[in-house]
């Protein structure tokens, strides 16, 4: 299935007006939330992360709150569908086709001999024998939407981080995602990529790093000449995690991290918290 990223936009802008019609003194206008666009004081300090605002029951949207990285707020917010909204019927009888294309995207990832996620399951189990029920204890399915916005602006648009679980896909319908290789240099998928897949700290912890958990961010391209806004930006992010309850048996070969303990998969992203997603000790 392609990826429904017109009815990830409608469904933000649905919400938009749902929170403007429902509390237009405590959130943005309706017209500056569809224009995407920053005051003209765009140098301003970062603003501090806004609480998250549920927009309908089992949908909430985060704005600036994911503080992956130390080095600023990103410009993005996102919407997180929780198991009670992939499977609410009455959900999608209010929000019609654009829930139900997108549940039925997600869920077409899990099918058994064409789903993304079911393959890297059986790629990653064929390859180091593990387990799928180690590796998918538990998914997060989440919308991502990065505002039309002033040229200028500093910084990326989403900072360098690193996922916590086994592994991320990622789909987008603009440019602007890199992720940094283990040479050093930053790279962007190629063009005619389907879909992006980014191993997590599980995955790397688990195969004793032969898998690189990479960092990865996404920059606002340039403007068009002319333009004095960069355009608005859809990206899908499906992420498979172990339970956290999982024990973590890293599967050690020579020359690759000896020194490896078990952990819970709740202990191992405490601390990749606290060491910005590194947790394995440098070769």
């Amino acid at each position: 299935l392609n990826p429904p990223f017109a009815a990830v936009r409608r469904l933000f802008d649905r919400g938009d007006e749902a929170m403007s019609a429902g509390n237009k003194s405590g959130h943005r206008s309706l017209a500056t939330a569809r224009r995407g666009l920053q005051p003209p004081q765009h140098h301003q300090p970062p603003q501090p992360p806004q609480p998250p605002r549920r927009f309908w029951r089992g949908l909430i949207c985060s704005e600036g709150r994911e503080r992956l990285s130390c080095a600023g707020i990103d410009r993005k917010r996102s919407i997180d569908l929780t198991l009670e909204a992939l499977h609410s019927r009455r959900l999608s009888r209010r929000l019609g086709n654009d829930l139900w294309t997108i549940q039925n995207f997600f869920s077409s990832q899990e099918a058994d001999k064409v789903g993304l996620v079911a393959i890297l399951g059986r790629s990653l189990q064929h390859t180091f024998g593990m387990s799928s029920n180690v590796l998918m204890g538990q998914r997060l399915h989440r919308l991502v939407d990065y505002r039309e916005e002033l040229v200028d602006l500093p910084g990326p648009r989403c900072h360098s981080h690193r996922d916590y679980g086994s592994f991320t896909l990622l789909w987008e319908d603009f440019e602007g995602l890199e992720v940094l290789r283990q040479s050093g240099d930053w790279a962007q998928p190629p063009q005619d990529a389907v879909a992006v897949v980014v191993a997590g700290t599980a995955l790397s912890w688990l195969t004793a790093g032969r898998i690189y958990a990479p960092p990865h961010r996404v920059l606002a391209p340039a403007a068009r000449q002319g333009c004095r806004t960069v355009p608005r930006r859809t990206s899908i992010a499906y992420f498979v995690e172990p339970a956290k309850c999982q024990l973590l048996s890293p599967i050690t070969v020579p020359g690759h991290h000896q020194d490896l303990h078990d952990l819970t998969y709740a202990e191992l992203k405490r601390r990749a918290q606290d060491r910005r997603g590194a947790v394995l000790p440098p070769m």
